[in-house]
């Protein structure tokens, strides 16, 4: 799914008012905190945190009174020590929200990687690589083996501070630390290949024992100031103050509430170890805040009774897995559980120790399982991402208070369907209907009815007893979750179906359509004071695929979806949207996925049918409606006219993508023994990045094939052969290594049919090592007259600089010219030059607009290449990208034959978006020669027409909209459609170019000509 930000996820402004108070607080009373006026009385000064109440002018000036040690999120925040009469001066600065004191923390205390389930994500691949996670502790021993260490440090270490002393050290001056972080991401952790970022919040001050929480909260700070810079996706505090709080303490604590909510708006997982205080139903800060992840510990194995020493001593007289120990801190707002006794830990100074236990040891299990589950799934809202976890997890019901809570399964997270969450209102009483909160979530990639399914909810509330919560299903089917639940307390944090059971049967919903709209309603009567929503989520499992022998060759085909961990840290899903672009008549669509390496004769089946002129988004599709992992071919039986395309995508830490779309391939496009070869020019940089090649039967024969690489001149300097069974699909990752050759940038591979009646489509893809992204061609023969409707030598938004290069190749024993016309989107033009390649030669154009044409920046057009003599043809490529300090990233332009609409005709695109995260350009181009007028009609997904309008082509023109939806003045969303009207004139060819806000990565989809007139060569137009 496409999960909302978090201020969507949840009532954002009743979580805290602009003055970050309680929502029934007086906004202009300043909030002191429990203990500021009882510290004053002694007439000493006291530390104290101080909120602001905006980031106005008000935050460049110090308050009186306040001698400020340190400043927080941008002024918002500052640390200090507080006069008594200080305070006086405080209540009457209108600037000031709230006040607390300066609470000191220690380390929770002082095992469990496959009974999460992490061994699972280790054997898939998924190990944390490209990810960071901060540690905020004693420090860290950076000179330890289980951090990769060497002579000159520990390599997976890539950052760090000393908050205590404000300075560099962040040596370990405990040992605490080191053994947090040696669980979370040591040699034997959780995620052994993630790097770690230490803050150490311990120093010199108290001789190592107490930290202060302006300083936890400082390590905060600097984390989101440089999350990007160092690929921070997880945050750990294994610490504890010496108080604990029976439900949330967000209103106690306004001023460290406002930063963990910050570092939830802005994607950074907070985990914090519940304590070690034995409390039954009560956290230590800062676990106690709703915007923090919690954790508590339980066993891993039996070891017999066992005592616990320190200031809260007690004994469990029966251990054994999943059993929690009486010391670990528990009750309502605790989020999850793990394990956390007897880890073997690295230890300060190179060693190991088998006795690191505790919530400190619980608390990074479960943030490096946190940090894997979002190397799979990074949803923006990391909360969900914990959601997630919950709904997934082992209940554990605790033998002291018969209270159940989830034990972290990263493991059963991997395989699950996507959790599902969306915004929320509140809706006042009307009649007979009390006040409620109601939040909505559109599912589309689940295929099918529904199985089972699970809510997670948490809210605080001051008397639970009256708490009436409703699910309702997509075809209305309504089921009571809670109707006045017996329960005490102010919080409710529970996964319905699985830690508690719901007033109605979820089985109510079992057999009911799981796609369509969901609305939670959550009543509360009419003060909205009375309820505060901080998360919810659901789990639907669909009813599994139908197996199915494929029977006969698709109508068209996806050479490779996918979800699987690539290296470097990648982890791939594809996304599949279908397109029914006929207003009157729905479209039954069949999609079959064959894995590759398993049985290929059978394969995993959904059925769906589209409604006239709606979309279809599919997200993670091989996870969500396949219900499995791995890659390899869909097999698609839909009508002629259906847009199939899909987006095969890598995340990073902080937000953003990398991806590719892979287009549809119809029967034409594969060859068998009789034909002949067919050619791919992948663009790739040796050294900086790799090229993978595929194939798949598609006929149900068997064959055998032969991929060639030949060097800039047309020796063969590389061969590779694969027999491949009825409907097999096959991957060679890294090519030139598995064939023992060099990688040159003119490198050219010919594909060929060697053998069997079976016929092959091919492909290939070359992928930057250091973004992950991919760049997907696939197998053509050659092209006498062609067009490349995308080229660039411009800057873009966000510091993006496009450039595009262009590659030709001649595999033909003869010389060949080719015209190379350039027609501009502004300015004079067409350009048009001659270019000579010799007899098999193969030539790389960098920043072809420049080299080619000698154009300066902002330059951006179409391309036209055509041979001119009797060659049979060339072969064509070409990458437009954008470089970064280690790694680039960018799309492969298709090169497109009769793909022109005339009068009459219709070109469907899809994969439409803008949102914060995405921005959608629409391209076109008139290919006769003619003035040419065209409608653009933009859609929702449920069909509806969002904008309407005309557009008027001249002679060869090229026309880029840059985000079509503020072009054509619709409002943004996240999934549309288009159809793009000839209405008379010449001939046109259209595109949609999707580019990532974040990470600058963009894909290209052609246009689909719909009801297609009898194919005409372009030179005879």
């Amino acid at each position: 799914m496409r999960p909302l930000s978090a201020a969507g996820a949840l009532l954002a402004a009743a979580v805290l008012s602009p003055a970050f108070l309680p929502a029934h607080a007086a906004p202009a009373k300043l909030h002191v905190g429990s203990g500021v006026r009882e510290a004053l009385a002694t007439g000493e000064r006291v530390r104290v945190l101080v909120g602001r109440r905006d980031t106005g002018a008000g935050t460049a000036t110090r308050p009186a009174g306040l001698e400020v040690v340190r400043s927080l999120s941008s002024g918002r925040i500052l640390s200090g020590w507080l006069s008594p009469a200080g305070l006086a001066g405080l209540e009457r600065d209108e600037s000031i929200g709230a006040v607390v004191l300066d609470r000191v923390v220690h380390p929770a205390g002082q095992v469990g990687v496959a009974q999460i389930g992490a061994d699972q994500l280790l054997a898939a691949g998924v190990t944390g690589a490209g990810r960071t996670i901060a540690i905020v502790d004693t420090g860290i021993d950076l000179f330890h083996p289980d951090f990769s260490a060497n002579a000159s440090g520990g390599s997976r270490i890539v950052g760090g501070w000393n908050f205590a002393d404000g300075n560099a050290d962040v040596y370990d001056c405990d040992g605490h630390g080191t053994s947090v972080a040696g669980v979370a991401a040591g040699a034997q952790g959780i995620a052994p290949q993630a790097s770690i970022v230490a803050l150490k919040v311990f120093g010199a001050r108290d001789g190592c024992k107490g930290a202060l929480a302006s300083d936890v909260l400082a390590a905060v700070d600097w984390a989101l100031e440089r999350r990007e810079e160092l690929g921070i996706d997880v945050l750990n505090v294994s610490l504890a103050d010496d108080r604990v709080r029976a439900g949330f303490c967000d209103s106690e604590d306004p001023v460290s509430a406002r930063l963990f909510a910050r570092a939830r708006a802005e994607g950074l997982a907070v985990v914090a170890a519940s304590g070690n205080s034995g409390q039954l139903a009560s956290l230590s800060w800062p676990a106690c805040h709703s915007d923090v992840v919690s954790v508590g510990m339980v066993y891993s194995a039996g070891q017999g009774p066992n005592s616990w020493d320190g200031a809260n001593e007690c004994s469990d007289p029966v251990t054994g897995p999943d059993v929690i120990p009486c010391v670990s801190n528990g009750g309502p707002a605790l989020s999850i559980l793990a394990p956390g006794v007897r880890w073997v830990a690295p230890t300060a100074g190179g060693g190991r120790h088998t006795s690191f236990s505790g919530t400190s040891a619980a608390a990074p299990a479960a943030a490096a399982s946190l940090l894997l589950s979002r190397q799979v799934a990074p949803f923006a809202d990391p909360v969900l991402s914990a959601d997630f976890l919950r709904l997934t997890g082992v209940p554990v019901t605790s033998n002291r208070t018969g209270t159940t809570t989830p034990r972290v399964d990263v493991g059963a997270a991997f395989v699950s369907a996507s959790p599902f969450n969306g915004p929320c209102e509140r809706v006042a009483a009307s009649g007979t209907s009390r006040g409620a909160v109601v939040c909505r979530t559109v599912i589309t990639a689940l295929v099918g009815k529904v199985s089972s399914l699970a809510v997670a909810l948490s809210l605080e509330r001051p008397r639970l007893a009256g708490l009436t919560t409703l699910l309702t299903g997509p075809d209305g089917t309504t089921v009571r979750l809670l109707d006045g639940p017996a329960l005490v307390g102010s919080v409710f944090r529970e996964v319905i179906g699985r830690t508690v059971e719901s007033d109605e049967p979820l089985s109510l919903f079992a057999g009911r359509p799981a796609a369509g709209t969901w609305t939670l309603r959550v009543e509360d009567g009419d003060d909205p004071a009375e309820s505060r929503l901080t998360s919810w989520a659901l789990v639907i499992e669909p009813e599994a695929p139908l197996p199915a022998r494929p029977a006969e060759p698709p109508t068209r085909l996806l050479p490779t979806i996918t979800r699987n961990a690539g290296i470097y840290g990648s982890f791939f899903t594809t996304d599949l949207v279908l397109f029914n672009p006929d207003d009157r008549a729905s479209a039954d669509v069949t999609l079959s996925f064959l894995p590759s390496g398993r049985s290929h004769d059978i394969a995993a089946t959904v059925n769906l049918s589209l409604p006239p002129l709606s979309t279809r988004v599919l997200d993670d599709v091989v996870g969500n409606a396949f219900r499995t992992t791995g890659f390899g071919p869909v097999h698609v039986s839909a009508p002629q006219d259906v847009v199939v395309a899909s987006r095969t995508e890598t995340t990073k830490a902080g937000g953003g993508s990398y991806g590719l779309l892979v287009p549809a391939v119809g029967p034409e496009g594969a060859i068998g023994a009789l034909d002949p070869s067919a050619w791919l020019a992948p663009i790739s940089r040796p050294g900086v990045s790799r090229v993978n090649a595929g194939f798949v039967e598609i006929t149900g024969a068997p064959a055998s094939v032969e991929l060639l690489v030949r060097d800039r001149r047309g020796s063969v300097k590389g061969r590779l052969t694969v027999d491949l069974d009825a409907f097999e699909s096959r991957q060679i990752n890294d090519v030139h290594r598995s064939a023992a050759v060099a990688a040159t940038p003119e490198d050219l591979f010919e594909f060929r049919v060697l053998s069997g009646s079976g016929r092959v489509v091919a492909w290939a893809t070359a992928i930057d090592n250091g973004s992950n992204d991919g760049l997907l061609d696939t197998a053509s023969r050659l092209r006498r007259d062609a067009y490349l409707p995308a080229a660039a030598r411009s800057r873009g938004r966000f510091g993006s600089h496009f450039r595009t290069d262009l590659k030709l190749a001649n595999p033909w024993p003869s010389p060949v010219n080719l015209r190379v016309s350039y027609y501009p989107s502004k300015g004079d033009g067409p350009f048009q030059l001659i270019l000579s390649l010799g007899a098999w030669e193969t030539h790389l154009f960098e920043d072809a607009l420049s080299s080619l044409f000698g154009l300066s920046d902002d330059s951006a057009g179409a391309l036209r290449l055509t041979v001119l003599g009797e060659a049979p043809g060339i072969v064509a490529s070409s990458r437009t990208h954008t470089e970064g300090s280690s790694k680039s990233c960018g799309f492969a332009v298709s090169v497109l034959e009769n793909a022109e609409a005339v009068a009459g005709e219709r070109i469907a695109l899809t994969f439409l978006s803008s949102s914060a995260g995405t921005r959608t350009n629409l391209g076109f181009l008139e290919t006769l020669g003619a003035v040419t007028r065209v409608r653009v009609s933009l859609l929702d997904v449920a069909g509806a027409r969002l904008a309407v309008r005309e557009l008027l082509l001249g002679r060869y023109e090229a026309v880029q909209w840059n985000d079509v939806f503020a072009e054509m003045g619709a409002t943004p969303r996240e999934n549309a459609s288009a159809l793009v009207e000839v209405l008379d004139g010449g001939a046109v060819i259209a595109h949609a170019i999707r580019v990532d806000n974040l990470t600058n990565d963009a894909s290209f989809l052609p246009g689909r000509v719909l009801s297609p007139t009898l194919p005409r060569p372009l030179a005879a137009r």
